[in-house]
């Protein structure tokens, strides 16, 4: 066994070892110029540490970039690192400086291609690596773990390290001392592998073989050159024109038709670049057995259960597909192979998959011995229709039975085709080629390594669609050799790299102007000179003109537009329904008007981009040209779309002021209430908003109160339960808040509680936006937060909130010597104002059937006053008390009265014991409004004697 540890170490002179790092150039700096004498080697050593600095950083931005070495060789004076990704960095060492080289070979430490004698290790168990520096000199991990000492003194520039544990480069002084650079390879970066649960052999066409999900299957099969194309001069040694040399005859050839699925950590290791085994617990690898990892080329979605493998090249998910590559073995090692696979097969022996010899699964998978499969359909991998398959030996194709192909399985200009065996693992080599005039008319290129085929030119769009024979040359397993024509058909499809950007369109507008153009210059454009042929035979009626949707660009398009789009070419954009100017004519043809319905719009998202791919074709449904177009759909949020009348918010402040306003009787809003209530209805207080968004209070307590809005309101609507207003603004149909009945709101006596003028914060949510308000479905919102808005109110009495007053002054004078009869409190010296300073009176303004001779008085308790007595609908009762010192000793109300067919205010009596002198005393005035809510306030009254 020959492990892949290099060591390059640059001897230096003597003299230059003195210079710190010497000096090291990036070939792309230039190359290293030998000094003269010691005193331009002095002049230059600043250059010289800068050009080592300046190696090191280059090579740490490389790793630091996710990069992994591939390879490490020296030429002459340069050592080039290959990365995985294929590209070099070579490295120039200073002219006249000696390299020498340091590998192991079947486990022995070999320089300069001489054995030393001294044994290394054949498996890695230690994380300084096979080799390390030590005291000056190289160290090897020899056969009983310990590191031997190999006397090779360490100076100069270095490269060490191995497939298995990575490189290192390194700058040494003449004191030993390193800069380094760690550069990891792909299989010393694995932390981990996962074997899938299953294997699959679902390409074997023996069923037990087939149906077999646990074990791995190894057949081997002698090759013998056979040829059965019937063409004379295709030998084995000078006939085969594939890249792979034809084994001997009596050869055998080992095979498989499983397939691993692997998980890999980190998820970025390119596994494509390493070798797997098979390795058995005494690690030992199962011989011929070669791995190779594939990823799937497509990778365009996220996969099922059943899929989730084969996608790590494009999805970078650390996935991926094993694979054995077919192996030669000379007779003489055949019998000694074989024979370890049955042992293994016979005994059950559990192998893990082994990366390089670097890192291992687990010892999990078995192996089974199987016949070879025999190679008998070619198929072909892009095709619209998979899989496209052929018998080898024949001419023509499986999807019809005359030599052109139909529509649905052409074969595009531009696109590279690969062409695989149907029992991949039964296939040894192939090569294609075509008719020489087919080349060069179709402008052919074949890649025989990944056995592909590319179409470069359709010479003729505007006649019937081209084909041509592609020949196929395969050699199986066993030898024999085949030849399969396939006969191809060029795709009509004229390439179009028409770039077109994302179109943003709001659909917050009408019906009639809810619509977009795409503009078919941009295409017309990218045609260039092949827009005559295309003009030539584009067929622009309905069913020739193919519109289809997708989430994802340029892939899983179907056939339709979503329900609520529509599109059309159009001469020019119009209104949605408009006819006239959608146009057959393709010298008219100047737009895709795509129309935008939103009330038949569902589940549709807001903000997400979206693809309209639009094919058009020929009157043979053939496709001509294709153009795919991003576009995403805007709309408000919610919030947007709620507006408050700033009329019911005081200056300065969010809040809405909800003052009780339902009048017992009276219509309102267009709303007849029959009854008095101190509930709300949202939508007085908007001037836009969204009838169908559901209600509900915020979290969190509500001020002071210590509990929630859901405790201390209600929210209801009668015909629409939930939402904001009904979708047809229909009587009752707007949702009412309102102090809950039982917790909050106002007390049998009048009083409130929790809840009365404390600002509580409501939700009004909708997932979607629909211009019509009564679509239950529509463009669902996307970004966080854009499908709820919230605001904050307060339910308050405008009589409560108000104020009761002395007309003039600080004040109401009355006479003192008025007392024992009753001193008058009339209408114009005392007035009571709402919250708004809108004035109504205190006293009594409705006259009853009253007369002065028959006037009577209320008090509280006897004879009550109603609302009756006051013309204010606002006004249930009003009725004074005694002061609190008790030097009134009755206040009555008297109504109002007719007299000459005039009204006559009542008035408000005061009675009391004699008073010495003048005094101001507070008289209490209770208010009851026409929502029970019960407010006293006191009125200062002047008492003057003497007056």
């Amino acid at each position: 066994m020959i492990y892949k540890l290099k060591i390059f170490i640059i001897m230096r002179k003597k003299y230059l070892s003195a210079l710190l790092f010497g000096a090291l150039l990036f070939a792309s700096a230039g190359t290293f110029t030998s000094c003269k004498d010691y005193d331009d080697d002095i002049n230059n050593l600043q250059d010289q540490i800068t050009a080592n600095a300046d190696a090191i950083k280059a090579l740490q931005d490389l790793v630091n970039a996710g990069k992994y070495v591939s390879g490490v060789a020296m030429e002459g004076q340069t050592i080039t690192f290959t990365f995985s990704d294929g590209s070099t960095q070579p490295i120039t060492i200073p002219a006249g400086e000696k390299g020498q080289t340091v590998v192991v070979k079947d486990g022995e430490l070999y320089i300069d291609d001489e054995p030393t004698g001294i044994k290394v290790a054949e498996e890695l168990d230690t994380e300084a690596g096979l080799i390390k520096s030590e005291n000056g000199t190289w160290w090897v991990l020899n056969e009983n773990g310990e590191y031997t000492n190999t006397n090779i003194p360490v100076s100069g520039i270095t490269v060490s390290g191995s497939e298995k544990d990575g490189y290192t480069f390194t700058i040494y002084n003449e004191k030993g001392e390193a800069q380094t650079v760690k550069l990891p390879t792909a299989a010393s970066s694995i932390t981990e592998m996962t074997l899938g649960d299953n294997i699959d052999n679902s390409e074997s066409t023996t069923a037990t073989v087939a149906t077999d999900a646990t074990n791995f299957y190894i057949s081997k099969e002698e090759f013998t050159w056979t040829n059965k194309t019937g063409e004379t001069g295709l030998h084995a040694a000078s006939g085969w024109k594939g890249n792979k040399t034809i084994p001997n005859n009596g050869d055998w050839i080992f095979a498989s038709p499983s397939k691993i699925d692997l998980r890999i950590d980190p998820v970025n290791v390119q596994a494509e670049n390493i070798k797997f085994y098979l390795t058995n617990t005494n690690n030992a690898d199962l011989n011929p057995v070669v791995l190779t990892a594939t990823g799937d080329p497509d990778g365009s979605n996220p996969m099922n259960e059943n899929e989730a493998n084969g996608r790590a090249a494009v999805a970078g998910n650390g996935l991926w597909v094993l694979n054995m590559e077919n192996q030669v073995v000379a007779d003489a090692n055949e019998n000694n192979y074989w024979t370890a696979i049955t042992t293994a097969a016979t005994n059950g022996y559990v192998h893990a998959v082994n990366a390089n010899h670097a890192f291992r699964s687990k010892y999990e998978l078995t192996v089974k011995t199987a016949n070879p499969e025999s190679l008998s359909r070619l198929k072909i991998k892009g095709v619209e229709t998979n899989p496209y398959t052929i018998t080898i030996g024949t001419t023509g194709n499986t999807n019809n039975n005359t030599p052109i192909l139909t529509d649905d399985v052409t074969f595009k200009v531009g696109t590279a085709y690969k062409v695989e065996g149907l029992q991949a693992s039964a296939l040894y080599d192939m090569y294609l080629t075509a008719d020489d005039s087919d080349v060069k008319v179709y402008q052919l290129t074949f890649d025989q390594d990944k056995h592909t085929f590319t179409i470069g030119k359709n010479p003729d769009v505007s006649t019937v669609p081209a084909h041509f024979d592609l020949i196929v040359y395969t050699v199986a397993n066993d030898g024999i050799v085949e030849k399969t024509t396939i006969t191809i058909q060029i795709n009509t499809e004229i390439s179009t790299p028409a770039e077109y950007s994302l179109i943003e369109h709001n659909v917050n507008v009408a019906n009639n102007a809810n619509h977009f153009g795409i503009d078919l210059a941009i295409m017309k454009t990218a045609l260039g000179n092949n827009l005559d042929q295309w003009t030539q035979n584009v067929d622009l009626t309905a069913t020739n003109v193919v519109y289809e949707w997708s989430e994802y660009e340029d892939r899983n398009f179907t056939v339709g537009l979503p329900t609520g789009i529509a599109a059309k070419i159009v001469s020019e954009l119009a209104n949605n329904n408009v006819t006239t100017n959608i146009t057959t004519d393709r010298n008219k043809a100047n737009f895709v008007q795509v129309d935008v319905t939103n009330a038949n719009v569902a589940g549709l998202k807001l903000d997400k981009t979206y693809y309209i791919r639009v094919t058009f074709r020929n009157a043979d449904a053939q496709t001509l040209s294709q153009i795919t177009v991003p576009v995403e759909f805007h709309a408000p949020a919610l919030s947007d779309l709620f507006k408050i009348k700033e009329g019911y918010q005081e200056k300065g402040s969010e809040v809405i002021n909800a003052y009780f306003y339902q009048i017992n009787g009276v219509t309102a809003d267009g709303i007849n209430f029959s009854n008095t209530s101190t509930q709300v209805y949202l939508d007085r207080y908007f001037s836009e908003y969204v009838p169908l968004a559901d209600i509900d209070f915020a979290n969190g307590n509500v001020g002071e109160t210590g509990h929630d809005g859901a405790w201390l309101f209600d929210l209801n609507n009668t015909t629409s339960a939930g939402h904001f207003g009904h979708a047809t603004d229909a009587a009752f149909g707007h949702m009412a808040l309102n102090f809950d009945a039982v917790n909050t709101g106002i007390k049998s006596d009048g009083t409130t509680q929790n809840g009365y003028g404390e600002t509580v914060t409501i939700n009004a949510t909708k997932t979607y936006f629909n211009t019509d308000n009564a679509a239950t479905a529509g463009w669902d919102y996307t970004q966080d937060g854009a499908d709820k808005y919230s605001f904050q109110i307060r339910l308050m009495s405008p009589i409560a909130e108000g104020k009761i007053v002395p007309t003039e002054g600080s004040a109401i004078a009355i006479d003192g010597n008025d007392l024992a009869t009753g001193a008058s409190i009339t209408g114009n010296m005392i007035e009571g104002r709402t919250y708004n300073n809108v004035r109504y009176s205190v006293v009594p303004d409705e006259a009853q059937s009253y007369t002065a001779s028959t006037l009577i008085y209320k008090t509280a308790g006897t004879n009550n006053v109603t609302d009756a007595d006051y013309k204010d609908p606002q006004i249930q009762t009003i009725l004074p008390a005694t002061d609190d010192d008790n030097y009134l000793q009755s206040v009555e109300v008297w109504s109002a009265y007719t007299l000459n067919r005039e009204t006559v205010l009542g008035e408000l009596k005061i009675k009391s014991s004699s008073i010495s002198r003048d005094m101001t005393i507070q008289l209490p005035i209770i208010v009851t409004d026409a929502w029970n809510v019960v407010t006293e306030q006191e009125v200062p009254v002047s008492i003057q004697f003497n007056k």
